[in-house]
This record gives structure tokens, sequence and C-alpha cells, in this order.
């Protein structure tokens, strides 16, 4: 039986700065924090093993188009968001110069038009519930 995936779009996923120079972003990619669907992941509970083969940055989850980048580093910090110190996955993505999407995306960024991101993953195991009722995934690729 496969998995599906779960396109996730946290509240609390947010860009988090910006290099022009590199044309890198650097992104609060998700946390602990309930989603508009009530249901959270374990920001430190991902498996990137198979994703670092081919690191790209979707546009809107479509895996189907040329990717807007690439993601360069990803990692676990304690960030201060709404005045809370909150647990964090982060990641830092490198926009390419040749996708006109890529492009736009990064002008967009500039002028703070955009200003987040949200996950894909499968889930590894089952997913219990959290205290809102709704799905946690504690481990997830």
């Amino acid at each position: 039986m496969a998995t599906e995936i779960v396109r996730k779009s946290s509240q609390k996923g947010r860009l988090f700065s910006t290099d022009d120079t590199n044309r890198t972003a650097t992104f609060v990619i998700t946390t602990g924090a309930l989603d508009r669907d009530n249901e959270s992941v374990n920001p430190r509970g991902g498996s990137f093993d198979e994703f670092r083969s081919n690191p790209v940055l979707a546009w809107n989850h479509e895996t189907d188009e040329f990717p807007l980048g690439i993601v360069e580093e990803f990692w676990n910090d304690e960030v201060d968001i709404d005045g809370k110190a909150t647990d964090a996955l982060l990641a830092r993505v490198k926009f390419s110069k040749a996708n006109p999407k890529a492009v736009l995306a990064w002008e967009m960024l500039s002028e703070k038009m955009l200003r987040a991101c949200s996950i894909s993953f499968l889930p590894i195991g089952q997913a219990s519930k959290n205290s809102a009722g709704g799905n946690h995934y504690d481990r997830w690729k």
C-alpha cells in the first residue's frame, strides 16, 4: 500500500532572511505548531537521506515542473516566533537565475510579497493525535 504525500502549510512557516548577493533565502519551514487543519509535525522528525540526492525547491508542490532552485542546507534551531522561543526546522534555498518562475519568486521575496513556504512529506509510521485531535507526524521524509 502506497503512502500518500502530505502537503502542509504551516501558519508559522515564514521567511527568516535573504542574501541578495547569493540569491538565497532562509525560511522557517516548519515548527511543531498546529496548521490550519489542526495537524502538526515534529520539526526534528525529518529524514532527509532521499531528499539530499535531489534537493529541489518546488513551486506550490509542483514536482513535475522545473524547480525554483535547490535547498542548500537545512537544520533545526530555536527561533523567536511571536515573542516565544520555538523549536523549528529552517532551510536555506538558492534561487535559479534560469527559471523565469524562480526569478519572479526571488523578486517577490525581495518585495516581501512572498513571505512563506510549506513542506511536503511522506509520514513514517502511524500518526498520533495531537492536543487538538488532529494528526501529529513524529517521523517523516
